[in-house]
């Protein structure tokens, strides 16, 4: 799943992101998302990129 989902983001922004990665770890009744925007390191997404992460988010959930 976490590799589908970086896959997808990929596509989406891939004029902007084409090396993005994420990381999915699961954390008390949740999944946690640290991304790495412009090879910068993994961190917690941030609101900006909302937008991307939920159409990538779509494209993996349909695939479950």
């Amino acid at each position: 799943m976490q590799q589908d989902f970086s896959t997808f983001y990929r596509l989406v922004i891939e004029d902007d992101e084409g090396e993005f990665t994420a990381m999915l770890s699961p954390s008390a009744c949740k999944l946690d998302l640290d991304v790495n925007f412009y090879e910068r390191g993994l961190y917690p997404r941030a609101p900006f990129t909302a937008k991307a992460i939920r159409t990538a988010w779509a494209y993996v959930s349909t695939s479950l």
